[in-house]
């Protein structure tokens, strides 16, 4: 983009987006009016590229206008077309709907489940499983009798002093039982296995994140 194009798209396109965009572009999700001026200057930047590579006369307020008649109809900078479930134009077309994750889903069990609940269990497949005992028999020989219970511990959920009440020992004994157990895991497959076992997955660390205010 040429140092005059650049200009004209601060001075007369983004005002003219500024002063329109929020009364006449309907937001959708969790759009904004500053978010959808931002990607109108990012399309009327675009659409200059265009004209300047074509030779052509550029107009700033004709592509101001464009701009915002693409917003109005659901184009974004990044458009993927309308058939795309999360493109703004298919909700505009009543092609798709919005759905909370943590509204309330039906249920014939009579179970209070969200719909959140319904994508994403808790519960872990039969793969998963498979794959545990296979590791559980590889660590097994790395362990003593008490570290094995200890972990077997750690495995089903419980803190550090029921596991310490179990296991009839105090528990700082645990906590370095706990220790002795991440440096031979480490020690046998490396320190990226240990951070592994500790990780949220991503799928899950989404769904958790949430819109700063």
């Amino acid at each position: 983009m040429s140092p005059r194009a650049g200009e004209l798209l601060l001075d007369v396109i983004q005002p003219m987006l500024i002063a329109v965009v929020p009364q006449v572009v309907k937001t959708v999700g969790a759009e904004d009016s500053d978010e959808l001026v931002q990607d109108g200057m990012c399309m009327a930047a675009q659409a200059i590229e265009v004209l300047e590579n074509q030779g052509k006369e550029l107009m700033p307020r004709s592509v101001a206008y464009y701009t915002i008649q693409r917003l109005k109809s659901g184009r974004r900078s990044q458009y993927a077309g309308r058939m795309d479930a999360m493109c703004p134009g298919a909700t505009l077309d009543k092609q798709v709907v919005m759905a909370d994750m943590e509204a309330s889903a039906p249920d014939e069990a009579g179970e209070e489940l969200t719909f959140g609940d319904l994508l994403a269990s808790d519960g872990e497949d039969a793969a998963t499983l498979a794959a545990r005992d296979i590791d559980w028999s590889l660590i097994e020989p790395l362990l003593t009798v008490r570290e094995l219970k200890v972990l077997q511990s750690l495995v089903e959920g419980r803190g550090t002093n029921e596991i310490a009440f179990s296991c009839q020992v105090s528990a700082p004994a645990v906590t370095q039982a706990k220790r002795r157990i991440g440096r031979k895991i480490a020690g046998s497959w490396g320190e990226g296995m240990v951070r592994e076992v500790g990780r949220v997955p991503a799928w899950r660390a989404g769904l958790r994140a949430t819109r700063p205010m």
